[in-house]
């Protein structure tokens, strides 16, 4: 018998079954087995142990002008790479590179904003008259492109009551750029964005936004907009849902980072873990949550020596890989410093 067909969904389905005593069907069913098993496969186990297994890279391509990718839920989008990918990796980090450049990684909003200020242009686009809501034209070209998401458009009405329109960026669904953000975006109420009030332009500025209530007489209508200079990004921001460059890109670069992917589902009775040493892991994991709802937790504590010594194992192999790696310092010559020329190292001269 083959190592890969001792590892099989069937033979954990089987190793469950005896784990906790429901040898029929009537018991359990194969889809509540599989249901339980890919509950603990998918979920459970990336969270238990980071594997070096399942290290692996995300990539997208920046798109001119947009700062922010965000993941979409589109399932017309399943084939582009911001398609959730939120639930594809469990979590994403440094090393970061532009095109093969390294980038400045952060998670860090006060990090971000030090290293990049937000720098606030206001703008008077037009003056109320207590009847006209409509205002078009185009910001001074001094100030343009414009940082989408940003943008604040105000005034005050004959009550003198605040008047504010905000912009959201518009997911295109159609080539070229099919899963990432438009340059141009819908304007909005803040309280209310089922209702599009107009449109701007993120590249040449142009916009024609209609306000909830006419601005009062003589009061300014003003645009508040966050210009920018596009070029190669030399910094990336994660801010949990969305990643952000700096600078704006200026065109399409590779944007590539390290993430821990999902292992993926077992789905027929030949599939097998990533490794096939997992099965006996995976099997005592689902078992246990069979358990758990059968409130048996007097069997769930039998298990769970075994569950941990799996556990283990499991591990292991990612303690061996690491260890034969000394950590990085700038004394080891591991890496970035090393090489004949490294710190403290000028070909043994000191």
């Amino acid at each position: 018998m083959s190592v890969q067909s001792l590892s099989t969904l069937q033979n954990i389905r089987v190793k469950i079954r005896r784990l906790t005593r429901s040898p029929s069907t009537a018991q359990l069913t194969d889809q509540q087995i599989d249901d339980y098993i890919n509950s603990f496969y998918l979920f459970d186990f990336p969270e238990e142990l980071r594997t070096k297994t399942l290290d692996g890279t995300f990539s997208f391509y920046s798109q001119p002008f947009i700062e922010e990718y965000a993941q979409t839920t589109n399932q017309a989008l399943s084939n582009t790479a911001l398609f959730e990918f939120l639930q594809r990796f469990t979590s994403f980090g440094p090393p970061a590179y532009c095109q093969g450049r390294p980038l400045v990684w952060t998670q860090s909003m006060a990090e971000f904003n030090a290293m990049y200020p937000q720098k606030m242009i206001t703008q008077v686009i037009g003056t109320g008259d207590d009847f006209t809501t409509d205002f078009a034209g185009s910001i001074d070209p001094a100030n343009i492109p414009v940082i989408a998401g940003t943008i604040v458009i105000s005034s005050i009405d004959a009550n003198g009551q605040g008047i504010t329109v905000v912009d959201r960026p518009i997911l295109s669904t159609s080539t070229p750029n099919a899963g990432y953000y438009n340059p141009y975006g819908y304007l909005y109420a803040p309280n209310d964005f089922n209702t599009i009030l107009g449109n701007i332009n993120y590249i040449d500025g142009t916009y024609d936004v209609i306000m909830p209530v006419a601005p009062a007489a003589a009061a300014p209508v003003t645009a508040q907009v966050q210009p920018y200079q596009p070029t190669i990004p030399s910094a990336i921001y994660f801010d949990g849902q969305a990643f952000h460059l700096r600078p704006v890109p200026d065109k399409v670069y590779q944007i590539t980072m390290s993430a821990q992917m999902l292992p993926t589902q077992l789905m027929d009775q030949a599939d097998n873990p990533l490794i096939y040493q997992w099965w006996q892991y995976v099997a005592y994991g689902a078992a246990i949550k069979v358990l758990q709802d059968r409130l048996d937790l007097d069997t769930v504590q039998l298990l769970m020596p075994e569950f941990k010594r799996q556990e283990h194992l499991v591990e292991r192999s990612t303690i061996v890989q690491l260890s034969s790696q000394r950590a990085q310092t700038i004394y080891n010559q591991n890496g970035l410093w090393s090489g004949a020329n490294g710190y403290n190292n000028n070909n043994g001269n000191y």
